[in-house]
């Protein structure tokens, strides 16, 4: 059995001197992002293949 890695992406925004994460999923709140490390950065999605 494989593990699911679950991944949420997130919107890089800046406001009033802060950095926010925001989700693109209105479900999720967003996250301080003044302390936050960028590991990987989303260039496109595929939804069929």
């Amino acid at each position: 059995m494989m593990a699911r890695l679950l991944v949420y992406v997130k919107v890089l925004r800046r406001r009033d001197g802060h950095v926010f994460l925001e989700p693109r999923n209105l479900a999720y709140t967003a996250i301080d992002g003044d302390g936050a490390v960028v590991l990987s950065k989303v260039e496109s999605v595929m939804r069929r293949i």
